[in-house]
C-alpha cells in the first residue's frame, strides 16, 4: 500500500538571487492541491495535500473522483504517487475555479457526485512524480510517457523553458486572461518532502498577481467554533485610500 505524503511547496521568487535560465515554466492552477496513490496492484486513491488536524489524516476525496480514478487505474502504474491539482475547465483562469473545486471535493460524496453531473466534472492536472529519485527532468518526462494526450479528466500541466526572459511573457499572459501566476522549476531539482510537514523547495519558485498595500491594525477579534482561544481576524485601516476598516481573517 502506498501511503499518502506530505507534498512540497514553492518558494516565492526573488529576482535579485534566483538563477532561473533554463529552468522550467508551467502556468499556477488555481484548483485544490491533490495526491494520487497507486498501490501495488494499481488501484488508485487520492488524497489532499496536508492533513485534517481534528483527524490527523489526510482528506480523502476518492469517491468523489471515480471518473479520475478510473482513468488512474488505466495507466497500468504502480507504486507511485503523482501530484497535481483539482480544477475544471468551465472555470479555469477565473476567481470561482478554486471556489467551485473545493466546494465540490468539501461536499458529502452523493452531493458532489451530483454537482459535478449537473455543472462540470472535476479533472486532475498533473505536474510531479514525488517517488521518483530523479531530476524534475526525468520526473516530468515520466509524466508525459504514461498520461495519454486523450485522456478527458487526467493531464499533464503543460511546461515552456526558460532561457532569458520567457518567463516574463509566460506571466504576462497568463495573468492577462485571469490566471494566477506562474510556478518554475529546476529541471536538475530533486523532490523535497518529509514524514512530518509540506516543505518548501529552493527548487520550487512561485509568481503570483499580488495585490499589496499597507494598513493599520487598530483592533482584533477573538476566534469562534473551533477557533476559540486563538486570533480569529485583525481589524485593519487603510489610511492611504480609504477611511474605512477592513478585516483580515487569520
Amino acid at each position: 500500500m502506498v501511503e499518502p505524503i506530505f507534498l512540497q511547496k514553492a518558494k516565492k521568487y526573488n529576482p535579485d538571487k534566483d538563477d532561473i535560465r533554463d529552468w522550467g515554466i508551467q502556468e499556477k492552477l488555481d484548483g485544490v492541491r491533490i495526491q494520487i496513490t497507486i498501490d501495488n496492484a494499481g488501484a488508485a486513491r487520492i488524497y489532499s495535500r496536508s492533513i485534517i488536524e481534528k483527524t490527523g489524516l489526510f482528506n480523502e476525496y476518492t469517491d468523489h473522483l471515480p471518473h479520475v480514478v478510473e482513468e488512474v487505474e488505466s495507466l497500468g502504474l504502480t507504486n507511485q504517487i503523482l501530484d497535481g491539482e483539482a480544477c475544471v475547465s468551465l472555470y479555469d483562469k477565473h476567481d470561482a475555479n478554486f471556489g467551485y473545486a473545493s466546494g465540490t471535493l468539501n461536499q458529502l460524496v452523493e452531493n458532489s457526485l451530483k454537482r459535478q453531473e449537473e455543472m462540470e466534472k472535476i479533472r486532475a492536472v498533473l505536474f510531479d512524480a514525488p517517488l521518483l529519485q530523479k531530476p524534475y527532468r526525468q520526473r516530468y518526462e515520466f509524466l508525459q510517457e504514461y498520461i495519454p494526450d486523450d485522456y478527458r479528466y487526467l493531464e499533464v500541466n503543460p511546461m515552456l523553458l526558460n532561457h532569458k526572459d520567457e518567463y516574463l511573457h509566460e506571466f504576462n499572459r497568463v495573468i492577462s486572461e485571469g490566471g494566477e501566476g506562474i510556478i518554475l522549476y529546476n529541471l536538475e531539482g530533486m523532490y523535497k518532502h518529509s514524514p512530518a510537514r509540506c516543505q518548501v523547495n529552493k527548487h520550487l519558485l512561485k509568481i503570483k498577481d499580488v495585490n499589496e498595500r499597507e494598513v493599520k491594525v487598530i483592533g482584533k477579534e477573538q476566534g469562534v467554533g473551533k477557533c476559540t482561544g486563538t486570533l480569529g481576524a485583525l481589524i485593519c485601516e487603510d489610511y492611504r485610500e480609504f477611511s474605512g476598516l477592513e478585516i483580515f481573517y487569520s
